[in-house]
């Protein structure tokens, strides 16, 4: 492989980027503005390209500003060895429905440019084969992870791999995954929290598969955090075993943690509303002295009262941290349990960790309901604006 200076590599490592940021992303039938974007993006790939093999040709002129196409007849009129920059047909369409789009607003025809991204993936990777001796898919990604905790794990993945430690370098490679699902913006959490079928559709939209990122996180060990430590958890029983700790297997997420890494650094904030029960809990606050929590002990195929066993009181000002839920108002309840209508006690069935066992009841009328943040490190990562 050919030796190039230092601000070659980082401009084909961009290069290598913009190819891969963009793969999967199209269809037939995708947004004629999405596929818009995607050819900006690929002309932006191609000139950053033939502005590399043009400077380390010493083409003449090839330090001053350049349009894409001036590229095809300068390095085929000054190349040494005489070889042919194929694709000058192809890219002048695409300069032409490129200039069209962004001066003009006129977009593209979807049938004819949907495979944008692997046509000109294609001569790209000749043209580097042919003027640089370089392969684009051997250089090292690594370096435009932004993120130092995420390139860090990344490495020790990496390292662990060639020492063929797969499981070790699986462990590693999920701690990156966690870090790098953690920095997907405007959501409640980490991205790594959600199932996995419904990140894998957020994730959709940046141009990772479906299908490779639920075999990503099948093949890596689940991570929680705590205390600011990560913590590993295998589960052998499913997927975790040395069945799938394999030099194959490894290699797959090696190459699909640094895609997404790559992938989601950079997207803008995500609307996410968030629900109630993820961020508060409801808190209930006795109106006096005495107020009884019980529980019922009743058989269904009896039309008696059921039993009443008390749980606890509380007193007043008394607070308890709990899920409420609200009464219906089944009148055909009431009435198969022989209550009428004076004697209609409208209750709050609660459930909270302080109270062992079940859910109780409550009086509706002895106590206030409002709701506080709950006392969880996320919220108080992601939410600290409701304290």
């Amino acid at each position: 492989m050919t030796k190039i200076r230092e601000e070659h590599f980082r401009r084909l490592i961009v290069v290598r980027q913009l190819l891969i940021a963009n793969a999967g992303g199209l269809t037939i039938d995708s947004d004629p503005i999405l596929i818009s974007q995607t050819i900006l993006s690929m002309h932006d790939a191609a000139d950053h390209t033939l502005a590399v093999i043009a400077d380390f040709l010493n083409i003449p002129e090839h330090n001053k500003i350049m349009y894409l196409m001036d590229y095809f007849s300068k390095i085929n009129n000054h190349d040494q060895k005489n070889r042919v920059l194929e694709g000058r047909d192809y890219f002048s369409q695409l300069n032409t429905v490129r200039n069209s789009f962004k001066h003009q607003g006129i977009l593209p025809n979807q049938r004819q440019w949907y495979t944008v991204v692997e046509r000109t993936k294609e001569y790209i990777h000749g043209w580097c084969r042919l003027y640089l001796d370089l392969d684009l898919n051997e250089m090292n990604l690594m370096d435009l992870v932004t993120d130092e905790t995420v390139k860090n794990y990344y490495k020790e993945g990496n390292h662990l791999y060639l020492e063929r430690k797969y499981k070790n370098a699986l462990e590693s490679l999920a701690k990156a995954l966690y870090k790098a699902l953690d920095t997907y913006p405007g959501l409640p959490t980490s991205l790594w929290y959600y199932s996995n079928e419904h990140a894998a559709l957020m994730l959709l939209a940046f141009g990772v598969h479906p299908s490779h990122f639920l075999s990503l996180k099948n093949y890596l060990p689940n991570v929680k955090e705590k205390d600011g430590l990560l913590e590993i958890q295998w589960d052998t029983r499913k997927t975790g075993h040395p069945g799938n700790w394999t030099e194959k297997s490894v290699n797959f997420c090696l190459e699909k943690v640094l895609e997404i890494a790559l992938k989601i650094q950079n997207i803008t904030w995500h609307p996410y509303p968030v629900e109630f029960y993820f961020i508060y809990d409801d808190m209930i606050t006795a109106k006096s002295d005495g107020v009884e929590l019980w529980r019922e002990e009743s058989n269904r195929f009896s039309l008696k009262p059921p039993i009443i066993n008390p749980i606890r009181t509380m007193k007043k000002d008394e607070q308890l941290r709990c899920v409420v839920a609200f009464p219906e108002k089944d009148a055909l309840a009431n009435a198969l349990a022989g209550v009428t209508d004076k004697e209609k006690i409208s209750k709050l069935t609660i459930f909270s960790y302080e109270i062992p066992g079940h859910w109780v009841y409550v009086k509706e009328d002895e106590v206030e309901v409002s709701y506080t943040p709950k006392d969880a490190e996320y919220v108080k990562k992601y939410f600290g604006h409701i304290f």
